[in-house]
């Protein structure tokens, strides 16, 4: 996904990649395109998996559970409307029945999970093959000799110890995650009884939601052979018939910029959804949106240079003409995100290592909260390293990483991340919750995260000033260039020259690092830092 965004993939061949990147690809990937594209079906695979449910000889609800979250999830991201309830039942309120839902799920019948999906390009397994040649060769000397009559037991084990550690050497090929599309026996999709997956109805055939399209979708065999089901879909989600996909997704860029969305409910573009005060923009926007190839860095680069955007924040409340603001005279005072504020807390402080791509990074977790989860298990017997199964925390700071990197379970939230307000991962969060509440005042001051960025900071801001005898101008005003951005005013300057002559008082004059760590500590708890303005 980062690669793509960053490449400025159009969106609507993201969308086919995401729905059916493996529809796209003919057995295994040749080039960094086909690599994407079946990488991108990882949307379709990481829904929540119910590994108890073979021994219960539950396999049909789960699979008519993963179905369901893949319909709703796909309804809700792509088309902003609200499809769960058609699981049971007709929509109350939308002109949604359920033959609707059923028929929308039908598209994913087809799907296989895939753990091992084959993702080196042709180049890639070829220096692969070349690399592992040498090594397998010596290997298959050593297994002759093996083989050999006459080796005594001490010899037999030092060759097969010798083999051991050259399988070690050899190289694999990339996997991952993902799907392929079954087209020998596709089941059958029918209308479930109250969604309960024991009491089938009438069969239905993929199709849309017949408010668009009454009948059943066109379905042609894909050009790898698969069913087809699920690029039908995602070239219907991007086709010129659909009128949502283009104003769902710059409502959400919208609502990234400026707080809120031209259309507040994100996922819901119902009835039951707030109705867009500016209904003639988002069309606008949408249209240019389709207009400029679907582009998503020209859209925000269009958002970004308005008028709209570029207005100050009205903290003084002199535009109670219009109070919710809705006509956008103003900007919308918000606090960060929690991963944009790990994030500025780590390059304020020049603890940010540079990362693009690669593996993901497991933090660092207090250990009670290891235990208290049940997918966490001890280490593994004769392993002394502090980890634990299931949780394989990085070594030597290699989690200063953008927070995109780290690692997510569902069962293990980062306490850092969660206090200011990381939705959870098990469901769709259409806008985040933005809470101000103590713990959060009381995370940024004293946990790990913010003691080992603002000890780095202060060391920084000491080396080469602290035998100068006017040392605490200079890491006065260091300390609000790395922070704010900007030089202090004379009252700011003066109240951290306080602190600094207080926290040495007390703690004594070779204390320096300590007394610069607490101003620093003190900056990045500011609402300057913490808010966007």
């Amino acid at each position: 996904m980062i690669r793509s965004f960053n490449a400025d993939k159009p969106f609507d061949q993201f969308v086919r990649e995401q729905l059916a990147g493996d529809e796209l690809v003919a057995g295994d990937p040749q080039t960094e395109q086909d690599r994407d594209a079946l990488l991108a079906t990882g949307y379709l695979r990481l829904g929540q998996w119910d590994s108890t449910a073979a021994i219960f000889q539950e396999e049909a609800r789960l699979q008519a559970e993963l179905q369901a979250d893949l319909t709703n999830t796909t309804a809700a991201a792509f088309l902003g409307l609200t499809m769960s309830c058609c699981q049971c039942h007709d929509h109350k309120y939308d002109p949604l029945t359920q033959a609707d839902h059923y028929r929308l799920r039908a598209f994913f019948a087809s799907l296989k999970y895939e753990d091992q999906l084959p993702v080196s390009t042709m180049a890639e397994r070829q220096e692969i093959d070349t690399a592992n040649a040498p090594v397998a060769t010596e290997i298959s000397a050593l297994e002759t000799r093996l083989k050999s009559d006459g080796l005594s037991e001490s010899e037999r084990g030092e060759l097969q110890g010798q083999i051991s550690k050259l399988r070690g050497q050899l190289r694999s090929y990339d996997r991952a995650l993902g799907v392929r599309d079954s087209v020998e026996s596709i089941p059958a999709t029918c209308v479930l009884s109250q969604g309960d997956a024991s009491a089938p109805g009438a069969e239905v055939q993929p199709g849309f939601p017949a408010m668009y399209w009454p009948g059943d979708a066109v379905i042609g065999r894909s050009a790898a052979g698969g069913s087809g089901r699920r690029l039908a879909l995602a070239e219907w989600i991007v086709s010129a018939e659909n009128p949502w996909t283009a104003r769902v997704l710059v409502n959400r860029l919208w609502q990234q910029h400026f707080g809120v969305g031209l259309v507040s409910t994100a996922n819901d573009f119902g009835h039951t959804g707030a109705r867009p005060e500016q209904q003639d923009l988002l069309d606008w926007l949408a249209q240019e949106f389709v207009r400029g190839g679907w582009s998503v860095k020209r859209m925000h680069r269009l958002m970004l240079t308005s008028v709209a955007y570029r207005r100050v924040v009205d903290v003084a409340g002199t535009g109670v003409a219009d109070a919710e603001n809705v006509l956008w005279g103003r900007q919308t005072l918000r606090r960060m995100d929690a991963e944009t504020l790990r994030d500025c807390l780590l390059q304020a402080t020049g603890q940010m290592q540079a990362a693009s791509g690669g593996a993901p990074r497991w933090p660092e977790v207090a250990e009670d909260l290891r235990h208290a989860q049940p997918a966490i298990l001890e280490a593994e017997e004769g392993k002394d390293d502090g980890r634990m199964q299931g949780w394989y925390a990085e070594r030597g700071g290699e989690t200063r990483v953008r927070s995109v990197y780290l690692v997510r379970k569902r069962c293990l939230p980062i306490p850092f991340l969660q206090v200011f307000d990381l939705p959870d991962s098990a469901a769709s969060c259409a806008r985040r919750d933005e809470t101000i509440v103590a713990p959060q005042a009381i995370m940024l001051l004293n946990s790990p995260e913010t003691i080992g960025c603002v000890e780095a900071l202060s060391g920084e801001l000491l080396a080469g000033v602290s035998e100068v005898p006017e040392w605490q101008g200079p890491v006065i005003l260091g300390a609000f260039r790395r922070i704010l951005l900007r030089e202090p005013a004379a009252d700011e300057w003066e109240a951290a020259r306080l602190l600094l002559q207080r926290v040495l008082e007390v703690r004594g004059e070779s204390e320096r690092r300590h007394a610069v760590a607490e101003v620093c500590r003190a900056l990045l708890n500011s609402n300057e830092f913490v808010f966007v303005d």
